[in-house]
């Protein structure tokens, strides 16, 4: 199974065009499909943070 999938962005619009520009929803996604983006990003903050007080715990004894 491949974790990376097809692009399927559409080319700009050529100008003078009077059309609206239709979004959807594979272009408006910020990430891959099925992760939860906000869970990484705070899991990655509390694993930094976590980090940093064990760090400070080991040098500060």
């Amino acid at each position: 199974m491949s974790t990376i999938e097809k692009d399927k962005v559409q080319p700009a619009p050529r100008e003078g065009r009077d059309d609206p520009v239709s979004v959807t929803a594979d272009t408006a996604r910020q990430g891959p499909d099925g992760h939860r983006v906000l869970y990484v990003l705070l899991g990655g903050f509390v694993g930094a943070a976590l980090a940093c007080f064990i760090l400070y715990a080991f040098w500060s004894s």
